[in-house]
């Protein structure tokens, strides 16, 4: 449900009280940046988030979940203290997490090294034959007859996740106070929104290139950021080039350096007219409990609603699949039809997750997403693959 105008007003007053409180803590060596890259993450680190306990523990986050979802991928035995430690020596040995004493940016680097997991695969099965004697005496050695079916991939995932979900909102404060001012919203008449027609990763884009542009943000359709002509006389004159070039418009409060807000030609008259949202995103969990008692041959079948959200357009659609947690904990594995068709007018595919076990309730879960499109809103070929991209789908 959208907010009413004066419930957007307040929520930009509160984010701009917020933005000028930590202003003040502003220090130009501070920086945490998280890079993903082919077969690695990296964290770059500096000024106050450089420090031992940080390293240490972006290591301690990955290797707890890494070690665990190995353990279970792998149907090792738990709490065995043995094979516990020569997953830690190789986990060591492989250097799957390392230092990087000169970076690119800021002054270290802490380097997730997921392009190494065959390597410490092959590291787990040696550490493990040389421990034979005292797994034999442990009752554990049975483990080395699949040794040559080890997987670590989702081991690492896991441990990828882990990071994310303690670190991946945290960002270093890089606010000048120098160019900071105290923005007016006096001149935000009414709720502002984005039309469908305006490609909003592209513009958001063209304004991170833009120098002097700092902290863009997207809330309820309306794009925000941070201008400071004290580092880019022009940027006020580029802002209004990428408006006219994208057929949106810029509106600029009464300051000097502040917020700024783009909106579309079209957004008053859209503004009467936008009370449906263009999809209705739902998530629904399926767990199918078994009866241990009758070898699992009779069976409950359970639902929970994860996930309920109106999507104004496309591209928040995509970003709400690439963000919300109840969806990217989920492996997506096909569409409900060979050809899917998402149209408001007619048929709804929608995708299945793959199944996966909870040996802890004896159970099967899965979940299914739904996009219920308004009418008049159809997906084509290229939007299904991006949903498909999205999602991590093959």
């Amino acid at each position: 449900m959208r907010r009413s105008a004066s419930e957007v007003i307040k929520s930009l007053e509160s984010r701009i009280a917020r933005l000028e409180k930590s202003a003040a803590n502003y220090n130009p060596n501070d920086l945490f940046e998280i890079e993903e890259g082919n077969g690695y993450i990296r964290f770059y680190l500096g000024g106050k988030f450089n420090t031992r306990g940080m390293s240490e523990d972006i290591e301690r986050v990955f290797f707890k979940e890494f070690q665990y979802i190995f353990i279970s991928e792998n149907s090792f035995p738990t709490d065995d203290y043995m094979i516990e430690e020569c997953i830690e020596d190789a986990f060591d040995k492989t250097e799957m997490v390392e230092e990087l004493s000169r970076p690119r940016k800021g002054e270290k680097a802490i380097q997730v090294n997921l392009f190494k997991k065959d390597e410490f695969v092959r590291n787990v099965i040696k550490d493990l034959e040389g421990e034979i004697e005292d797994l034999e005496k442990n009752g554990s050695a049975y483990i080395l007859d699949w040794s040559d079916a080890y997987e670590a991939g989702k081991a690492c995932k896991a441990g990828v996740k882990a990071l994310m979900a303690k670190y991946g909102s945290l960002r270093s404060n890089r606010i000048d106070p120098r160019t900071y001012r105290l923005a007016s919203t006096r001149k935000v008449a009414g709720h502002i929104i984005l039309a469908d027609n305006v490609n909003v990763r592209q513009l958001r884009r063209e304004l991170e290139d833009t120098f002097g542009i700092e902290d863009i943000d997207i809330e309820d359709g309306v794009i925000t950021f941070l201008m400071s002509s004290m580092d880019n006389k022009k940027v006020e004159k580029q802002v209004n080039s990428l408006a006219q070039k994208h057929d949106v418009k810029f509106e600029k409060g009464e300051f000097t350096d502040g917020l700024g807000m783009i909106y579309t030609k079209q957004a008053s008259r859209t503004n009467r007219r936008a009370s449906k949202p263009m999809f209705n995103l739902v998530l629904i969990k399926e767990t199918t409990v078994f009866d241990e008692e009758t070898d699992y041959e009779t069976y409950e079948t359970e639902t929970e609603e994860l996930v309920d959200e109106n999507i104004n357009s496309f591209e928040e659609l995509l970003e709400e699949l690439d963000s919300n947690h109840h969806i990217t904990n989920w492996s997506w594995g096909e569409w409900s039809e060979r050809r899917p068709v998402v149209d408001g007018d007619g048929r709804r595919a929608w995708i299945t997750s793959a199944t996966e076990e909870n040996m802890m309730m004896y159970a099967e879960e899965r979940t299914t997403l739904h996009f219920n499109p308004a009418r008049g809103v159809r997906l084509d070929k290229v939007q299904i693959k991006m949903i498909e991209k999205a999602l991590g789908m093959r």
